[in-house]
């Protein structure tokens, strides 16, 4: 029957029908129909496929939604629906069995998906099943494959056994790889991406990364691909990779408010694909400048830097870049300028891990040192001082997500060495630094966003030796603000602010509880423990700061919109208040603070 043409028509009472062994709330809490709720016909049918889901992965093959009976209240503008269904016998699992694989072992491929012999027969996980088995064999090269499914009643609908027939086909090699699209990018840019290659084995994840590797080049907007051969099922096929470009120039302007920097703003122009082998040049202005804060860690900031970028360095499988920079910021205690020249070297064909190396030589200039507050770090490397250092990088990364995480890990090794016998400069010192992250989803029931439990864990070192006396304050540990120890300024614990603390050694540890409010809006609850010293073992004043908060997320495409307010749960220890300046003073007697920005905290 069809509604009258008038205004919006609401669900009325919802009445269920037939149903013994699934109670009324489960099938409501699924369907898209909810009394007081805007009504329309589409929902119906797809509520229907959803009670006939239900069922299945109950065991109950023969249910039917018989019937969605509407009464319609024209006076209230409300449409009453009666559900009647049919349920059947339930049907219980006694056996799965496979046919005709060769390739993989029968308990490789049932262990795909978790299903449990003598419980009721679940189709949708037998679905899974199939799919997942399908995958495996297409993973391998497989793509001829293919999966049927036979369901076997012994003694009628009680019991079930499930047989799958596989019939493998023949696995197929790469034959000629066509590239077009191209116009302004030579050819042999986009075949240094490819995973790929003439007379291998040609698999679906090949192909997945091969367009990862080219699409982490920037410069190409759109990648597609066909196979030829396929129809007649050949075992060899050829690949027809199909490319669109962008703009390889482009300008941006742009400008915010954080509670760091106050007011921010940048200038970018690049071009992206000089000599057409994808070489880029890009400039990048940044410049701060915090009026709100009556002591903010930094007052301005002023940066330059021009980028010069080789995807495939020596037509190997490594982006190279070189960047010279011009740097200055103005801290509470001194006045700081940096004039440098670095070279990394990255591993471009890695998705999950990171391997690079970086050099840089620097000049730095440390001067306006207020020498009765600043740390002695900061006294000890005043005037022009030159740096060459050699960094290496290891990362791994396994979230599901960057952006948004609900489980996985991250773990990253760093190292640095300054000077010595091997690298010239005025500065001489060495670090290590390890840092992990930890996502673990936890279902409650019935919710449909998981609450997420994310821990993080950072432990450094980095030491000076030879003639110099101290590690550069900005090269020491630092910790205070939204990214690290919330509830404290800023930089506030560390040489550059603190000048009771060199700054040698870092513990840090973070702890979330994430949990979903109300569509791409969450909440968090958090816990952070860190500080800085100059030994492990260094008298009272090894203990962690700790503070405990609350805060909100904002879900967008590239990360959260983020506010935190934390309080402190301990504070500085007197033994570092005695000349500590009216920076620390002041950080000692406030309650904690609130922070915001963009992105996870980690």
């Amino acid at each position: 029957m069809a509604l009258p043409a008038q205004a919006q028509w609401l669900v009325g009472k919802i009445t269920i029908e037939g149903n013994a062994q699934v109670n009324d709330r489960l099938i409501r809490d699924r369907m898209n129909l909810k009394k007081g709720k805007s009504y329309a016909e589409w929902k119906i049918e797809q509520d229907r496929a959803m009670i006939f889901a239900l069922y299945h992965s109950r065991g109950f093959l023969q249910a039917e939604v018989e019937e969605f009976e509407k009464k319609i209240n024209i006076d209230e503008q409300k449409v009453d629906i009666l559900i009647r269904i049919r349920e059947g016998m339930q049907t219980i699992l006694k056996k799965i069995e496979l046919a005709g694989n060769t390739v993989f072992a029968s308990k490789d491929l049932l262990g795909l998906e978790e299903i449990q012999l003598g419980r009721p027969l679940d189709a949708r996980k037998l679905s899974r099943l199939r799919q997942e088995i399908l995958n495996r064999y297409n993973s391998k090269g497989y793509l001829y494959a293919e999966v049927k499914d036979r369901y076997y009643f012994p003694t009628g609908e009680l019991n079930a056994e499930v047989y799958f027939d596989i019939d493998e086909g023949r696995r197929i090699r790469v034959g000629q790889i066509e590239i077009v699209g191209n116009k302004k990018i030579q050819t042999y840019i986009i075949r240094k991406a490819l995973e790929i290659k003439h007379g291998e084995v040609y698999t679906e994840e090949k192909m997945r990364k091969s367009k990862a590797n080219l699409y982490r080049i920037a410069i190409l907007k759109d990648i597609r691909h066909e196979l030829h051969g396929l129809e007649e099922k050949s075992e060899v096929v050829d690949i027809v990779i199909s490319v669109s470009e962008g703009d390889f120039r482009s300008v941006g302007v742009g400008g915010g408010i954080g509670d760091v920097d106050g007011l921010r703003g940048w200038l970018e122009w690049g071009h992206y694909n000089m000599l057409s082998r994808a070489f880029s040049l890009t400039q990048l202005t940044r410049l701060t400048y915090q009026p709100f804060e009556e002591q903010p860690a930094y007052e301005y900031s002023y940066s330059s830097s021009l980028t010069l970028r080789q995807p495939y360095f020596l037509y190997s499988r490594i982006e190279a870049s070189t960047t010279g920079l011009f740097e200055k910021v103005s801290y509470a205690h001194h006045d700081e300028e940096k004039l440098a020249l670095n070279l990394l070297f990255r591993n471009m064909v890695t998705e999950r891990r990171e391997i690079s190396l970086l050099t840089e030589l620097n000049k730095r200039n440390i001067f306006n040192v207020d020498t009765l507050t600043a740390d002695q770090s900061i006294i000890d490397n005043r005037g022009n001082k030159i740096t060459s250092l050699i960094s290496p990088l290891f990362m791994s990364d396994h979230r599901d997500d960057r952006f948004n995480p609900t489980r996985g890990y991250t773990i990253m090794i760093k190292s640095s060495l300054a000077g010595g016998p091997f690298l010239f400069g005025s500065i001489n010192f060495y670090g290590f630094s390890v840092e992990g992250t930890y996502f673990q989803p936890l279902w409650i029931p019935g919710a449909k966003t998981p609450l997420v439990l994310a821990g993080k864990i950072k432990l450094g070192v980095i030491r000076e030796f030879g003639s110099t006396p101290s590690v550069p304050p900005t090269e020491a540990f630092n910790i205070g603000g939204g990214k690290n120890l919330r509830g404290y300024s800023e930089l506030s614990i560390g040489p550059i602010n603190d000048r009771n603390v060199p700054g040698n050694v870092l513990v840090q540890s973070n702890f979330e509880l994430r949990y979903p409010i109300w569509r791409e809006l969450g909440g968090v609850l958090f816990l952070d423990a860190a500080n800085v010293f100059r030994d492990f073992y260094s008298d009272e004043r090894f203990h962690l700061l700790t503070t405990a908060g609350v805060g909100l997320r904002y879900r967008t495409p590239v990360g959260p919109l983020r506010i935190d307010g934390a309080l402190k749960l301990n504070n500085i220890s007197s033994s570092r208040l005695a000349s500590a300046g009216e920076l620390l003073a002041k950080e000692r007697d406030s309650w904690g603070r609130i922070h915001f920005g963009i992105g996870h905290t980690f």
